[in-house]
């Protein structure tokens, strides 16, 4: 059975939780999610590729998009679908990646500003380039996430940029917000890891062993 689900108007991560519960609903084997916004509508996709459910993207008049998630013969749930910065799409197990790169498994850092500490803004972009730096130098952790304004970071002309750069092709997943990035007009500008949404941030602080807040 495929259901329609209506979410025009809706904000992040509400089309998400919307087509998550839908799709676990008895008989469901389709849902069509209609959004009005790039947001959503990538958030969404994004959902589908993370859960190992397949999608099509239909554009609508009007600035609409049709996503149809559906089920079969499709990567399994344990498997997660990454858009690299080339806008390739590669499938992987994060575990078995954690442990092929030597990450610190488990180990998730939030970054919720672009400047560590309060005080001196200067100060706070040495601070940041510094434990990036180190970061990089060290054992990675598993995955970065940036929220509010830490997600210029991980924009195009970021200090630290080299360092994250060096810690994505070691293995660790960094993930941006998108909400935050479409806030700061950032979008468009992202230069490492992916866009990602509250649903698929709160999931991977719930399964971390270790979160840092870096603020």
């Amino acid at each position: 059975m495929e259901k329609q689900l209506d979410c025009r108007g809706l904000a992040c991560p509400h089309p998400v939780l919307r087509t998550k519960k839908a799709l676990e609903e008895p008989g469901v084997t389709a849902v069509v999610t209609l959004v009005d916004n790039e947001t959503a509508r990538e958030n969404v996709s994004l959902f589908a590729q993370s859960a190992g459910f397949g999608h099509e993207v239909r554009a609508e008049e009007g600035g609409l998009w049709e996503i149809r998630v559906f089920r079969p013969g499709l990567p399994g749930p344990d498997q997660a679908s990454q858009t690299d910065a080339k806008g390739q799409t590669r499938t992987t197990d994060p575990e078995e990646a954690a442990v092929a790169g030597g990450l610190r498994r488990g180990c998730v850092y939030l970054v919720t500003s672009n400047q560590f500490g309060q005080g001196s803004p200067e100060l706070g972009d040495v601070l940041m380039k510094s434990l990036f730096v180190s970061l990089a130098e060290g054992q990675p952790p598993q995955c970065l996430v940036f929220l509010n304004t830490g997600v210029y970071l991980a924009a195009a002309g970021s200090a630290v940029l080299p360092q994250l750069e060096k810690l994505a092709g070691a293995g660790t997943e960094i993930l941006s917000c998108g909400t935050c990035l479409e806030y700061y007009r950032l979008k468009e500008k992202l230069a490492v890891g992916r866009v990602t949404n509250m649903l698929e941030i709160r999931e991977r602080l719930d399964a971390a062993a270790k979160v840092v807040t870096v603020a």
